[in-house]
């Protein structure tokens, strides 16, 4: 498995900003405290799939495509839970390696910084 590229929050650039992979069975996983989580990242033409899990549950497939009119929207609300048990929790995200057809390249891109 290939580790995700890790990028530093505050800086000019996309992938600066971001923690993202194209390598399908890679992870992203953090815990956090509370009772909810919201994941912020990219929709863009190089957007991909990755499937959420929080402690250990299957949530939902997310993607991160988006490419109409030439528009591409950053730091968006990808998926977001509420009313958790409160205490700790662990979000783990992982890659699908999956594109939509006719786009040539994708990633799943998280960035910001975990907790509510």
């Amino acid at each position: 498995m290939a580790a995700l590229q890790d990028h530093s929050l505050g800086q000019k650039t996309l992938q600066d900003q971001s923690v993202y992979s194209d390598h399908a069975g890679d992870v992203l996983e953090f815990t956090f405290e509370g009772t909810g989580l919201t994941l912020n990242g990219n929709w863009i033409r190089d957007g991909g799939k990755a499937d959420i899990y929080i402690d250990g549950e299957f949530q939902r497939t997310i993607d991160s495509y988006f490419y109409y009119s030439g528009q591409e929207h950053y730091n968006m609300n990808l998926w977001h839970v509420f009313g958790l048990k409160s205490g700790m929790h662990t979000l783990r995200l992982v890659v699908k390696g999956e594109k939509k057809a006719g786009v040539a390249w994708q990633q799943a891109i998280y960035h910001g910084s975990p907790g509510v």
